[in-house]
């Protein structure tokens, strides 16, 4: 199994209208999780912002 080094995303590069599309899907799901107060769905979307911009 190939595994990445730190600092590197699975997600770079790509450019793809359905995997954005899907991206700003799962930042909507996050949402009510981070409204709880869960770190790991903060996180979750701070990168999904940043592969979006």
């Amino acid at each position: 199994m190939r595994y990445l080094e730190p600092g590197t995303d699975a997600m770079a590069g790509v450019q793809s209208v359905r995997t954005r599309r899907a991206v700003g899907e799962m930042r909507k799901s996050l949402a009510q999780f981070k409204s709880r107060g869960v770190s790991a769905a903060q996180e979750l979307d701070e990168r999904a912002a940043l592969f979006l911009t």
